[in-house]
């Protein structure tokens, strides 16, 4: 008796989930499950881009990116807590490869969330379209305010400008900046010495 998969899902998450390249969730029943709790969560205004199954902390979770957040719900038949990152609070995430499984790292100002022993493909999907998300959510404040904007702050003395690099190449070691977006940005603030 299958009576949780006989409703359609939103044709949003029904799309993500076939992206899935993994579906050692979205296949049992409390993957299922979980689908139908994120049909609960997500709003009419929100739409579900990517979907990603893993572990976190020893239990099988579904990752979701949303328009609007990152949604890591616990898998199982009993499991209703999850956790909830809206994109505004995102710093950054990064990605990990293994032989086998990757990991996705999201850092928040609430510190981070390790999601464990996803397929390859998905972490890699869900990491890009994260960092496009809370990029183009920073379109009108950078990574770096003072670095980006390059403000109309008096010029920095020459130990915050190497403190700044020093930053930037955290953000670029994170993969939040690219090698050609580092080096742009650190030849800028090298030229305002």
């Amino acid at each position: 008796m299958d009576d949780g998969d006989a409703k359609p899902l939103r044709p949003d998450i029904e799309a993500a989930k076939a992206r899935m390249s993994g579906t050692l969730l979205s296949a049992s029943v409390g993957g299922i499950l979980a689908l139908r709790r994120l049909e609960e969560q997500v709003g009419p205004d929100e739409e579900v881009l990517c979907l990603a199954s893993g572990h976190t902390r020893g239990r099988g979770v579904l990752a979701v990116l949303t328009s609007k957040r990152v949604l890591i719900l616990r898998a199982g038949l009993l499991r209703k807590d999850n956790m909830d990152i809206a994109l505004s609070q995102v710093s950054a995430v990064t990605h990990t490869k293994s032989f086998v499984y990757s990991r996705v790292t999201v850092h928040s100002s609430g510190g981070h969330e390790v999601i464990e022993r996803l397929q390859r493909g998905d972490a890699e999907a869900f990491a890009e379209l994260a960092r496009e998300r809370i990029g183009a959510g920073r379109s009108d404040r950078a990574v770096v305010p003072t670095i980006a904007e390059g403000a109309s702050s008096p010029a920095p003395a020459s130990t915050d400008v190497i403190a700044q690099i020093g930053q930037l190449g955290e953000l670029r070691k994170a993969g939040v900046l690219t090698e050609e977006e580092f080096q742009t940005k650190k030849q800028a603030l090298l030229d305002r010495l």
